[in-house]
């Protein structure tokens, strides 16, 4: 696996890329592709339980204020 090349401020690290040969370069690509599909799987898993819980909530909040006597406002 190659190494990620270090951020150098507000360049980023794909200037890190320059000093490469086409098969590290490739490798290097491959690689962050990988790691940003596996965050990306994270963030849609984490999301798809933020919409649960606020869905369920909200679920809750609804059965509460259609079943509450009318003078709980």
């Amino acid at each position: 696996m190659v190494p990620l090349p270090q951020d150098s401020g507000d360049d980023g690290p794909i200037l890190g890329l320059i000093g490469m040969d086409a098969d590290t370069r490739i490798e290097y690509l491959e690689n962050r592709v990988r790691i940003l599909e596996e965050e990306n799987v994270g963030m849609t898993n984490a999301l798809y339980e933020l919409e649960n819980r606020l869905q369920s909530q909200l679920d809750a909040l609804i059965t509460y204020t259609m079943f509450a006597p009318n003078d709980v406002f």
